[in-house]
């Protein structure tokens, strides 16, 4: 199986980039992108629906400038008809903005992941 991807995170909801943690702060840095990730693949598969067999949504880390960078992701067989229609819906409905849902997913992982990074200090 040919397993191709194509990243989503180049379009994060906008009105919440300003909101993101200091990334001076690695550790958090890297934790607060893995939570973003997940919240952006459930408000797609909230908007297009769960991935058919050949296409899943995950996350993928890269290097950005030298930090650590974690990105949504959609990989799909590019033979298999399917899993190319959803990835082609996916690409069309990258969000422009967080739904009410996304909203409260970062409000209450982001509050765990600040509680448990101050314990940690």
């Amino acid at each position: 199986m040919l397993i191709d991807f194509f990243t989503l995170n180049t379009t994060t909801p906008v009105e919440e980039r300003e909101h993101g943690i200091s990334i001076g702060l690695i550790e958090s840095y890297v934790t607060y992108s893995i939570i973003e990730a997940f919240v952006l693949i459930n408000q797609i598969r909230r908007t297009v629906g769960n991935e058919p067999e050949g296409a899943f949504l995950s996350c993928k880390s890269f290097l950005y400038e030298f930090l650590p960078c974690v990105e949504a992701v959609c990989y799909y067989d590019p033979n298999n008809k399917d899993a190319s229609e959803y990835a082609y819906l996916v690409g069309k409905n990258i969000p422009l903005f967080w739904d009410k849902r996304a909203k409260e997913e970062l409000d209450m992982l982001t509050g765990v992941m600040g509680t448990i990074m101050n314990h940690r200090l």
